[in-house]
């Protein structure tokens, strides 16, 4: 059981992390290897895939809302780059 983040559903394109995730940490998930861009503090999320603008992002299974810019795999999820 991995205790540094939290996937729910198998749709999901962004996870959520359990505690603060250093920029550069290598995390190994079931699509493979990824590797943080930046810090991801604890509870906010990142993404597991390269995102573009109007990309859907998935969390617990449902759309939650769009990519308003260019998320890079690895990338922390904010207000800043997604739109509800």
């Amino acid at each position: 059981m991995n205790n540094t983040f939290l996937k729910i559903h198998p749709r999901d394109n962004i996870i959520a992390a359990l505690q603060t995730l250093a920029s550069g940490t290598a995390l190994d998930l079931e699509e493979g290897r990824l590797v943080l861009q930046e810090e991801i503090p604890i509870k906010h999320k990142f993404s597991t895939e390269d995102l573009e603008v109007g990309d859907a992002v998935y969390m617990y299974g449902v759309l939650v809302g769009r990519a308003s810019k260019t998320i890079k795999k690895g990338g922390l999820i904010s207000t800043e780059n997604l739109v509800h």
